[in-house]
């Protein structure tokens, strides 16, 4: 029986960390008002060239550069002039528990990461290469449904702006005074 590295053991401790992550947007995506998927299993296989992008390239990425280097974020640290006493507690130890960790919070950074370039690329189109290379995304709902609650939303807004604005639409009122017709009006009643 031939020994396996250690590091393979590791990263795969690093996938399931990752795993519980993307099971947790699966959740989501499934108790999620515009939900558009039936069950979990539809939203993995709906997801699953992006979800392999993004854990076999970009997550994989980060967690090997983390496994040959555990004292990075204690270095990161020490740029930042925090004291060494206090730098060298971030100096996380590889085992299989920091592996899980790191997978998950890995995969929650890549998501933020990914929010805050769609932002970047809006406010500046010509950055438009970043968002090429982050593509990858993993939405929690499906972009039809997406593009049809903004395409509601919009009309709502619209409707709103229509019935705020004074020069939209003038309603014009009656102020007469009505008076009901003689046959309408009871007797009145002695007591």
């Amino acid at each position: 029986m031939s020994k396996v590295d250690i590091r393979v053991w590791l990263s795969l401790f690093y996938v399931v960390g990752t795993f519980l992550h993307l099971l947790m947007r699966s959740d989501l995506a499934m108790k999620s008002k515009v939900n558009s998927v039936p069950n979990r299993r539809c939203w993995f296989r709906a997801h699953w060239v992006d979800i392999l992008v993004r854990v076999a390239f970009w997550g994989y990425l980060l967690f090997w550069g983390w496994l040959s280097h555990p004292d990075v974020f204690a270095n990161i640290a020490k740029t930042f002039h925090v004291p060494d006493w206090l730098a060298n507690w971030f100096n996380v130890v590889p085992n299989p528990l920091s592996c899980v960790g790191f997978g998950f919070i890995c995969d929650v950074a890549l998501d933020y990461t990914q929010v805050f370039t769609g932002l970047l690329v809006q406010k500046f189109p010509s950055l438009g290469w970043v968002g090429v290379i982050l593509q990858s995304q993993v939405p929690q709902y499906s972009e039809i449904v997406a593009a049809a609650v903004d395409k509601e939303d919009k009309k709502v807004e619209e409707e709103g702006k229509n019935l705020a604005s004074p020069s939209s639409k003038t309603i014009v009122v009656n102020t007469t005074p009505v008076t009901p017709p003689d046959s309408a009006v009871p007797p009145p009643t002695s007591t």
